[in-house]
């Protein structure tokens, strides 16, 4: 254990040290004296001489010198990168309410294990369902594909940005706000697949804040 001595008159006597700066009772400034043989006072306890225990000299237990597990020399199991082949069955398949992108993917090493991975969640905006002479690409077997563009997007359908995506089921299965007129064409956006006994109108998604000028 390590000390620092500070130089000043001990008058009180609280060290103990015998000071050998002759015969003045404390250390002058401009003297450098040397202690031997002392003990510490504090809160008017003694500690006694000798070993501070700061090293017994015993083993601590860092290192007992067996296997840690880190490396058994087996197979780690790398599958390498991650694979990405082209849209899912359907973009729901990615189980994400919020997915617009849903791609079917694997592993370089393990091709035969195919999962799905979101690789979008941008907001757009769906009108009419896309024919056969546009590019469906973008979608999937079992998806409904409708022309799209970004949300917010003014240029709407003549956006650089406009494409054939595919709807996700909350824009078709979801709650909505529904207008009081019926819609005057049957044909548009998903009042083209029919609305059984019903009618079909105009609607947004409860809680969509833009409402009738919002993504849904």
């Amino acid at each position: 254990m390590g000390f620092v001595m500070s130089h000043w008159e001990d008058d009180s006597n609280i060290t103990d040290i015998e000071q050998s700066c002759g015969s003045n009772r404390g250390c002058r400034a401009n003297t450098f004296s040397s202690f031997s043989g002392f003990t510490v006072k504090q809160d008017g306890s003694v500690e006694a001489k000798g070993d501070d225990g700061g090293d017994d000299g015993g083993d601590d237990g860092g290192d007992d010198g067996g296997d840690d597990g880190g490396d058994d020399g087996g197979d780690d199991g790398d599958k390498g990168e991650i694979v990405y082949g082209g849209p899912a069955s359907s973009v729901n398949a990615c189980n994400n309410s919020e997915c617009t992108k849903c791609y079917d993917a694997w592993y370089e090493n393990d091709a035969a294990t195919i999962f799905n991975v979101c690789l979008d969640e941008q907001r757009f905006k769906y009108s009419n369902k896309c024919g056969t002479r546009k590019d469906l690409s973008a979608c999937g077997a079992e998806d409904l594909c409708h022309m799209s563009y970004p949300e917010g997007d003014r240029r709407k359908n003549r956006s650089v940005n406009a494409a054939c995506r595919p709807v996700p089921k909350k824009l078709v299965e979801g709650d909505f706000v529904f207008s009081r007129r019926k819609a005057r064409s049957s044909r548009w956006g998903l009042c083209t697949y029919g609305c059984g006994a019903g009618e079909c109108r105009s609607s947004y998604l409860n809680g969509d804040s833009a409402k009738w000028r919002g993504y849904s």
